[in-house]
């Protein structure tokens, strides 16, 4: 006969983290810019087709919300990871390997825990918007 595992937990000695408390160091209308180039493992070109060699869809929304993320991180004390709450992303224009783009961002909402971005990201040369996004990141108290 198997015997049942057992499991018991002691309350921590840490004490509970702070409120992440957000709208003390971000406010609304702050910005942030980003300039990357687009790499080949960031295109959909999987295959090595002629032709396919642009910025893929996953590739863009994992910048645009990494740029959003570090501009969280890099404004609150304490050690709070960072999540994705929601994400509305409208791939607008195809974007080269090699092309050097922007990523701006304006904070268009914040509360203690959470914070709304708008995003655009752009090609660098034509200025012409690549990406269109919306999202809200959520600090993990």
């Amino acid at each position: 006969m198997l015997s049942r595992p057992s499991f018991s937990f002691k309350r921590s000695l840490w004490p509970p983290p702070a409120p992440a408390n957000l709208n003390r160091s971000i406010h609304q209308g702050d910005e942030f810019t980003r300039i990357s180039k687009v790499l080949h493992s960031q295109t959909t070109n999987r295959f090595h087709k002629p032709g396919h060699d642009i910025l893929s869809t996953p590739s863009m929304i994992e910048f645009v919300s990494a740029s959003a993320q570090d501009f969280i991180s890099e404004r609150i004390s304490g050690a709070y990871p960072t999540v994705i709450k929601k994400i509305e992303c409208l791939h607008k224009a195809p974007l080269p390997v090699g092309r050097q783009f922007e990523v701006i961002g304006e904070v268009i909402d914040v509360d203690n825990s959470s914070a709304a971005f708008k995003v655009i990201l752009r090609d660098s040369e034509s200025k012409t918007v690549v990406g269109d996004t919306t999202i809200e990141i959520e600090a993990i108290v």
